[in-house]
């Protein structure tokens, strides 16, 4: 898996942050980032048109107040948010015919629903691996005349906006990303998470709000299942703690022990 504008990035960071003493630094923030893109992932399977997009949106605030935990940046939720939906909205706007096509085909019959859904998982890994990088760069650049505790909502903004403004990189990034997504894909490798869950068949009969819940694991989607069989696999450890749940009327993945 080439990871070389990740892994790059996350060291760049790491660097400025001058953390020698944490030489595992750049892998926990290339891990957050790659965390979150599974997870989105699985909000390309909202079978809701729009509601995949929301999803996305929120998991990319949601990565960089992890990545903001991890250097002890000083910065809250709503800081998070306003950036993330500049982010992602600027970096989308290239592929926002193939986004828009992608959620709106959730409307057709089965296979309008999935083949959208192939697409827009492709789409939304390769958008929220881009945003890591471009707020890792951007952090990075402000480091350099500034101390971490000293920087502003303006500071990021505008270092963000000036990255952004190198269409041609961050149409690289974007492209290494999809391929990555599709190799992966194809080879079928699955992380340990993954493999060692076995969830079992989706429940057919199920029907109605609220009744069923679809399961994400390693950026695979899986159900519907019932509630009450889900639960179950979580308390005997056949679910993962770091896995997460949609069920219908909801706008976004949330972690299954909120289940």
């Amino acid at each position: 898996m080439d990871e070389g504008h990740l892994l790059r990035s996350a060291a760049e960071l790491a660097r400025e942050l001058d953390k020698v003493v944490d030489d595992h630094l750049p892998q926990k923030l290339a891990g957050v980032v790659k965390l979150h893109a599974k997870v989105a992932v699985g909000a390309a399977f909202i079978p809701i048109p729009g509601a995949d997009i929301a999803a996305a949106v929120a998991n990319t605030w949601t990565m960089y107040v992890r990545i903001n935990k991890e250097i002890d940046l000083p910065f809250g939720e709503n800081i998070a948010k306003s950036l993330a939906t500049g982010v992602i909205t600027n970096i989308a706007s290239n592929a926002a015919a193939l986004i828009v096509l992608a959620s709106a085909a959730k409307l057709l019959p089965v296979l309008g629903t999935l083949g959208g859904a192939a697409v827009m998982a492709t789409t939304i890994y390769a958008l929220t691996i881009a945003a890591g990088i471009v707020y890792m760069k951007a952090l990075a650049t402000i480091l350099r005349t500034k101390h971490i505790q000293t920087i502003t909502e303006a500071d990021l903004k505008r270092a963000t906006d000036d990255i952004l403004k190198d269409k041609a990189s961050i149409r690289d990034i974007v492209s290494e990303a999809r391929e990555t997504y599709k190799t992966s894909k194809n080879s079928d490798v699955k992380d340990t998470a993954a493999t060692s869950v076995d969830v079992g068949q989706p429940d057919q009969s199920l029907g109605g709000s609220g009744e069923h819940v679809f399961v994400a694991v390693s950026g695979e989607t899986h159900g519907p299942y019932s509630v009450s069989q889900v639960r179950m696999w979580l308390k005997s450890g056949r679910l993962k703690h770091d896995c997460h749940y949609w069920t219908q009327g909801m706008t976004d993945w949330r972690p299954i022990l909120f289940l």
